[in-house]
């Protein structure tokens, strides 16, 4: 069994630190203590929400089982209850025999009274787009079922214990999936009463497991699978966020272009700019070519890319035809010529030949004679 990364002293890494370590590396870790460093959640029990939020209805959910997988017809039910009857629930035993839980309270939607009390991780960017701040209140005994997000995460454990098992993206074939729209990023495997005929390969995967602490922040990629269980009656928010970014370890090189467009698409429709300045100072489709994306590289040509932008920092002034032969990546010389690409003063074309990147070298000495030939082919 493996280990997530623990860090004790969050105080110590940097942003820079977490862009190149964990960020870029598509690697969870744990901030121990890191919430209460923020300051502004010391005070987030159950009875200051319970101040903040004592008549508003909530919506809760009451599940027998104990494990809330929204997949599952019937598997819980909806109520609607002022919060104070939800902290009581919480703080006294009830004649149910089940858990009740508020999951994924819409904070910026439907909790304004919280606002004040807010503050962002300290590692994310003032570029960074958080889409989604959410609130989750329940007792000992909630557990969510096993998914993953296509999101960042960063979810602050602000009272009580909580326990984490995670399953790196590798570990995808053995977790079985649903096959359903809208459910294929949630697991068919109880974890807890695992079917061995039904599901043979699950054994092949690889668990990862800790306990959250109260004041803790987990940092979860995107794709990595997580099932939580309260251990004790737990508060949490979570962060979910984008950065319109290149990073390795999350699959780009095995999703084809058109499901890439969609992805840019979501970027581009919450702000972000298609020539977006990534953290390291070049703009987005230099970092997927120097990656040697070709399939990114497309789809941020056919949202719309510069494809004759110049570099700043991995190469000063080097041009995306230049950095794609310095690479020796024939397809995405293709791709850059057939989106408008030239080849400034021919450096392009003097590196393909003095490194001997003889079809390179014919590909532009083509396309400088006729420039619809890299489309065509």
């Amino acid at each position: 069994m493996m280990d997530v990364r623990v860090i004790e002293n969050s105080e110590l890494l940097s942003v820079s630190d977490f862009n190149s370590e964990l960020y870029q590396n598509s690697m969870p870790a744990i901030f121990r203590g890191a919430a209460n460093s923020l300051g502004c959640y010391n005070e987030w029990t159950l009875d200051y929400l319970e101040g903040k939020l004592f008549s508003k209805e909530v919506e809760v959910n009451y599940c027998e089982v104990g494990n809330y997988d929204f997949t599952i017809e019937g598997r819980f039910q909806e109520k609607i209850m002022p919060f104070s009857q939800l902290a009581n629930l919480i703080r006294f035993p009830h004649a149910e025999p089940g858990t009740y839980y508020l999951q994924a309270g819409n904070i910026n939607k439907n909790f304004p009274e919280l606002f004040d009390g807010l503050c962002n991780p300290r590692w994310l960017l003032s570029s960074d787009c958080v889409h989604d701040r959410k609130l989750w209140v329940g007792e000992a005994g909630c557990t969510t079922q096993l998914h993953y997000d296509t999101s960042p995460n960063f979810l602050l454990q602000l009272a009580g214990r909580k326990e984490g098992i995670i399953y790196s993206p590798l570990d995808s074939p053995y977790l079985y999936a649903k096959t359903e729209v809208k459910k294929n990023h949630v697991s068919q495997v109880d974890i807890n009463n695992v079917d061995a005929e039904k599901f043979p390969l699950f054994p092949r995967a690889t668990p990862i497991k800790f306990v959250l602490e109260q004041g803790d922040i987990l940092f979860l990629p995107p794709g990595w699978w997580h099932q939580f269980t309260s251990i004790t009656p737990c508060i949490n928010v979570n962060f979910w966020w984008l950065r319109f970014d290149v990073v390795e370890n999350v699959g780009i090189e095995y999703m084809d272009v058109e499901a890439l467009v969609v992805q840019v698409k979501k970027h581009l429709d919450r702000g972000f700019d298609i020539n977006h300045q990534v953290y390291e100072g070049d703009i987005i489709l230099l970092k997927a070519i120097i990656k040697g994306f070709d399939n990114l590289t497309e789809a941020l040509l056919k949202s719309g890319a510069n494809a004759n932008v110049e570099s700043v920092h991995y190469r000063k002034g080097a041009s995306a035809l230049s950095l794609a032969t310095e690479r020796q990546s024939n397809n995405i010389v293709r791709l850059l010529l057939k989106y408008g690409a030239t080849d400034k003063n021919g450096e392009a074309f003097a590196l393909a030949e003095q490194s001997g990147y003889t079809d390179i070298a014919e590909l532009l000495q083509q396309h400088q004679k006729c420039p619809m030939a890299a489309e065509i082919s």
